[in-house]
């Protein structure tokens, strides 16, 4: 085929594109900060995503120890309330039998007050009458 004419160059053409040229080229610098900020701020994320991955490995061991203490403790409190139960069941059972003794004190002390009276009444015969008891 034949020779292809090399293209038209306009006059202004070089003058038009000198602006471009310096608008690209303050846009490519204002999204070379941008990434910058991006990396840095992307470095800042990945510090803080993995401190908290480690507070909430940290808190779900202690959680852990939490629960098993909260369970040992629902043993022991299991465990008491058996005890108290027994007690009051013991006490229940013991409670006429105690009723019955603090009667049976009362009358023994009565039974000791009398005998008392009836000494010393004999005591006091005896010596007018001058008898001893040995």
């Amino acid at each position: 085929m034949g020779k292809s004419k090399p293209p038209k160059t306009h006059p202004n053409i070089e003058t038009e594109t000198t602006p471009l040229k310096e608008e690209m080229g303050t846009q490519t610098d204002a999204l070379r900060k941008m990434s910058e900020t991006l990396a840095a701020h992307s470095a800042q994320f990945t510090n803080v995503l993995q401190a908290v991955l480690d507070m909430n490995t940290s808190l779900e061991g202690k959680i852990d120890s939490v629960v098993l203490e909260v369970n040992l403790l629902r043993i022991d409190q299991r465990k008491l309330a058996e005890r108290v139960a027994t007690t009051v069941s013991a006490l229940e059972r013991a409670q006429p039998a105690i009723i019955e003794m603090k009667a049976q004190i009362q009358r023994m002390e009565n039974d000791i007050g009398s005998l008392q009276c009836r000494a010393e009444d004999a005591e006091r015969r005896s010596r007018r009458n001058n008898v001893r008891f040995q």
